[in-house]
């Protein structure tokens, strides 16, 4: 694996960290617990048992300490704002951790890898406009909003051709806006407009939109 290949795998992970506490803390502020504790991460969890080592090999913090504080506090019902607090803390040590990639074109690669994850997902919440798999789309609805998020900031960057991709990434999500219109709980069908395909598509554009900052 190359260098940049290895940078990729390492940002798209913390990104997939992300997307799932996403999903899990619009949940809890919407007060389905029981669902939110199903998308908090764990230090023993594979995801970040995994990334631990490459954290650690790059001089990043680890924040076990800070996943910790946040499953618990779902877990244990705790009020909303302390575990946006708890959220917020580990949303600054994923930060901090994808400063020790400053290639831009691994960043982009990132968000392409974590929309393409995102649409597999959605193939397996969502089988002919009806959720086959809540917890999934959940996902899929959670990576993609991290997306959204990480492209927010990007689109801020005083590189021009790095906030030109990033505005092209949010015009891709924009269009695939359609596949999470029902929100994170759906109350009936998604519809014709419920397709992986959107996400697919989005992932697409993205992968251009790397390729003017490589």
């Amino acid at each position: 694996m190359s260098v940049e290949d290895m940078d990729v795998a390492y940002l798209t992970d913390l990104g997939l960290i992300e997307g799932h506490l996403r999903a899990g803390i619009t949940l809890y502020r919407d007060g389905h617990a029981d669902l939110a504790a199903t998308h908090m991460k764990h230090p023993e969890d594979e995801i970040y048992a995994d990334l631990a080592p490459q954290i650690e090999e790059r001089g990043a913090d680890d924040f076990s300490a800070q996943l910790s504080a946040l499953a618990d506090a779902v877990k244990s019902g705790a009020p909303v704002e302390e575990a946006e607090a708890a959220f917020e803390a580990l949303l600054e040590r994923i930060a901090a951790a994808r400063t020790m990639v400053s290639e831009p074109g691994a960043t982009f690669g990132s968000l392409e890898q974590v929309l393409r994850i995102a649409a597999e997902e959605y193939e397996i919440g969502i089988v002919d406009g009806e959720i086959s798999n809540l917890h999934e789309y959940q996902d899929a609805m959670g990576f993609t909003e991290m997306v959204r998020a990480r492209a927010e900031d990007l689109a801020g960057s005083e590189d021009a051709a790095h906030a030109e991709a990033a505005v092209a990434v949010l015009d891709a999500l924009d269009a695939a806006a359609p596949a999470f219109a029902a929100g994170f709980v759906p109350e009936g069908p998604l519809g014709a407009e419920a397709k992986a395909s959107l996400l697919y598509a989005a992932a697409a554009r993205t992968e251009l939109a790397a390729l003017q900052v490589e």
